[in-house]
């Protein structure tokens, strides 16, 4: 995976200038950057990933590769990257369980 900076965030930035569709601080929460430790980064895409989740805790690798545009191999990379920094976890079996975000908590 390649490093870009368009699609990086600070935290306390505006999430939509981001480039990945149309998200704004609104539709991500603005208590995500707020729960970010200091120096730490979420990108565009799992910024959207945490949006989606927090609209749908059933949504699934494969939906969220969907409605984000990438490989549902690329989303299992960024699940394990936000599940290892503690802002999301799994509720339940890993079919018919539900996502927690622990952004903004």
């Amino acid at each position: 995976m390649f490093f870009r900076p368009e699609n990086h965030i600070n935290a306390g930035k505006d999430v939509g200038d981001s480039g990945i569709g149309n998200i704004t601080d609104d539709a991500v929460g603005a208590t995500i950057a707020d729960s970010i430790v200091d120096n730490e980064t979420i990108n565009g895409v799992q910024a959207r990933i945490i949006a989606l989740m927090r609209e749908n805790p059933r949504i699934s690798a494969n939906q969220l590769a969907q409605e984000i545009g990438i490989a549902q191999r690329s989303i299992q990379v960024h699940i394990k990257s936000l599940k290892n920094r503690r802002l999301i976890s799994r509720e339940g079996a890993a079919f018919g369980g539900s996502w927690i975000v622990n952004a903004g908590h």
